[in-house]
């Protein structure tokens, strides 16, 4: 296969980059959000009320580190992770 030819039928490689070693084992060192966690907390510990949730979930969305935080909420009561009002 020569250079922009395309093999349907071989599966694309997925690369995983090890997050720990890039970040000192923390993924949210990586996290689109770093540094803006008050819009992903409830204000002032009020039951769901968030400064701009549509603005979360688009940071959210092109976040590199989305399915650890997917992980990490998972069990969560409150908070926006991975997207996802808790």
């Amino acid at each position: 296969m020569t250079l922009g030819e395309h093999n349907s039928t071989k599966k694309p490689q997925v690369v995983q980059v090890e997050i720990s070693k890039r970040s000192g084992n923390r993924w949210q060192d990586l996290a689109a959000c770093r540094g803006e966690w008050d819009l992903f907390d409830e204000i002032d510990g009020t039951d769901k009320e968030y400064k701009d949730v549509e603005l979360a979930q688009m940071i959210c969305a092109s976040c590199p580190v989305f399915d650890y935080c997917k992980v990490a909420g998972k069990g969560q009561t409150g908070g926006i992770w991975a997207g996802e009002v808790k």
